[in-house]
C-alpha cells in the first residue's frame, strides 16, 4: 500500500497531538495555573507550542514527502532534527518564562516569572521549592514604623527595582501573614458601581463560586499582561478565581500607614 502525502503528514501530526496534549496539560496545570494563564502569558505559550509541534512538522513532511522519492529518509531525518530542535527551545522558553511565584507585597499581589524568581534573591527560592501550592505564594514583610517602610518603598525606586523583589523579606504566605492581606481585601461593590462591564464580571464570579460579595477578599493582581483582582475566600484565605475589572478605584489604605 503506498503512503500518500497526506496520510504520511497524518500520521506526522497525530504523533505531534500526543506530545502536544502533555505539554498543554504541564503549561495549564503546573507553569500558568489558573486564575492566572490568560493574564500572564499561558495564551503566548500555548500558541508557540502549537506553532512548533502542531503546525512545523507536519507541515514539513507535507511539503517533502513523496512515495518512492530519492533521499526521502535523509529529509524526514532532517525535518525531525529540526523539529526537535525548535520543539526543545520552545519547550524550554515556555518553561523558563513560567509563574514561579505570586508575592503579595503593599497592598498588591505580583507574578514573577523563573528570572525575576532568582533576581530577588534571599529567600525567595528556598520559599518557592519548599512550597505544596501551585504556584508558590510568598508575602513582603515591610518595616512596622511608617517612616521606615516608606524609606524602604523610597530605596528600592532609587535602586530601579520594586519592593516585591526585595527577596531578603521574603515570607511564606501562610496563617501567620495571611489575615494582614485578608485585612486589606477591597469592597468589590465600588469596582462594580463603576461600570456595567464591572458589574456584570462581579455578578459571573459570584454565579461561578456562590456566596456574596463580602464572602471574599479582592486585592490588586498586577501580571505580565493584565492587570486583575485577585479573589480570597475569606473563611480560609484560598485562592478562588480572578476577575477582569477596569477603572478601579485606588487601592485601599494601610491601616497602619495612616
Amino acid at each position: 500500500m503506498t503512503v500518500t502525502r497526506w496520510k504520511a503528514a497524518s500520521i506526522h501530526f497525530g504523533l505531534c497531538a500526543v506530545l502536544y496534549v502533555v505539554l498543554l496539560y504541564l503549561m495549564v496545570f503546573h507553569w500558568y495555573p489558573q486564575p492566572y494563564f490568560a493574564a500572564d502569558g499561558g495564551w503566548e505559550g500555548v500558541r508557540l507550542i502549537t506553532g512548533v509541534d502542531l503546525v512545523l512538522g507536519p507541515l514539513l513532511t507535507l511539503i517533502v514527502f513523496k512515495a518512492g522519492k530519492p533521499g526521502l529518509r535523509r529529509d524526514l531525518t532532517f525535518i525531525g532534527i529540526v523539529q526537535t530542535v525548535a520543539l526543545v527551545w520552545g519547550t524550554w522558553l515556555v518553561y523558563d518564562q513560567r509563574i514561579a511565584m505570586v508575592t503579595y507585597a503593599d497592598g498588591t499581589f505580583y507574578t514573577l516569572t523563573n528570572e525575576q524568581l532568582h533576581s530577588a534573591g534571599g529567600k525567595a527560592l528556598q520559599i518557592a521549592e519548599q512550597a505544596k501550592t501551585i504556584p508558590p505564594y510568598g508575602f513582603v514583610r515591610l518595616p512596622a514604623d511608617r517612616r521606615e517602610r516608606q524609606k524602604l518603598r523610597l530605596e528600592t525606586l532609587l535602586q530601579g527595582t520594586t519592593v516585591h523583589q526585595l527577596g531578603d523579606r521574603y515570607e511564606p504566605l501562610e496563617k501567620s501573614n495571611l489575615q494582614e492581606v485578608l485585612a486589606q481585601g477591597q469592597n468589590a461593590e465600588q469596582y462594580a458601581s463603576k461600570s456595567e462591564g464591572n458589574r456584570q464580571e462581579l455578578e459571573r464570579f459570584l454565579s461561578r463560586h456562590g456566596g456574596k460579595a463580602e464572602n471574599y477578599a479582592f486585592l490588586p493582581l498586577t501580571c505580565r499582561y493584565q492587570e486583575l483582582l485577585l479573589a480570597l475566600r475569606r473563611a480560609d484565605g484560598n485562592v478562588v478565581d480572578s476577575l477582569k475589572i477596569h477603572k478601579a478605584p485606588p487601592a485601599a489604605t494601610n491601616p497602619a500607614d495612616a
